[in-house]
């Protein structure tokens, strides 16, 4: 009954984004986002965590510190390799790839943009790739065989895992094509290792890298930089507070 509860809900989910995101530019009603948190991504996120849990992802491994430095590592050089992609310059990305200091000193002094995004990143990996690419592969395999299921699978939870962030449609081709790859990636990533907690830091790692760069775009910008991270601080913090 839960299995069907969530792809109900998935699939609602994932049509309400498609048809708002593409017809409605700019940002959203806070009423509205209110609205698809409550009654989507609210019950998607509780539905995903009772079937997850009776899959026993929250185990000991969910704080594996192997793959919690693997998550680390490698989520750090995908997104080098992102900013390659989408700048299309070796020097900003191999100049991004050893600013790992810089990086996690931001991060510390930044507490808004560090809760938020491991919330989200555990909340996304936990409904598409621990629940929605699971069971989409388990689903598949009955049909197909295994290599093309596992393919079919990741595939699929991917576009729909791009297709709710809004910031897909209205990025340039490239950097949307970029996240189409990460997604995949990371969803390859989790079928290999199983490892929820290394998807959890890699998911989170690349926004907190975001972020990291909009601080650096406002230091630029102000001058100062104890304003341009107050100025992230606060703006992820008003982020955080429209979805309660």
């Amino acid at each position: 009954m839960a299995v069907y509860l969530f792809w109900i809900i998935a699939a609602v989910h994932v049509g309400y984004s498609i048809v708002v995101n593409r017809i409605e530019p700019g940002e959203q009603p806070k009423g509205k986002v209110r609205f698809v948190h409550v009654t989507l991504q609210g019950p998607l996120f509780w539905t995903a965590a009772y079937i997850a849990w009776h899959m026993g992802a929250f185990s000991r491994d969910l704080v594996s510190p192997l793959y919690f430095g693997l998550g680390l590592v490698t989520g750090h050089l995908i997104f080098g390799l992102s900013i390659l992609a989408t700048h299309l310059s070796l020097r900003d990305a191999s100049a991004h790839f050893f600013d790992f200091g810089p990086i996690w000193n931001f991060t510390m002094e930044s507490p808004s943009v560090l809760t938020r995004f491991i919330g989200v990143a555990f909340a996304e990996e936990l409904i598409w790739r621990v629940v929605a690419q699971t069971l989409a592969i388990a689903a598949l395999s009955k049909f197909l065989s295994d290599p093309l299921a596992i393919s079919l699978g990741i595939v699929l939870v991917a576009l729909a895992f791009v297709v709710i962030h809004k910031h897909f449609f209205e990025n340039t081709w490239h950097v949307s094509l970029e996240f189409i790859a990460f997604s995949l990636l990371i969803g390859a990533i989790y079928f290999w290792t199983q490892s929820f907690i290394m998807v959890i830091v890699i998911h989170a790692l690349r926004d907190i890298e975001i972020a990291y760069l909009e601080y650096l775009e406002k230091v630029e910008e102000l001058g100062d930089e104890a304003q341009a991270a107050h100025a992230i601080d606060r703006a992820y913090s008003a982020q955080r507070l429209e979805k309660v």
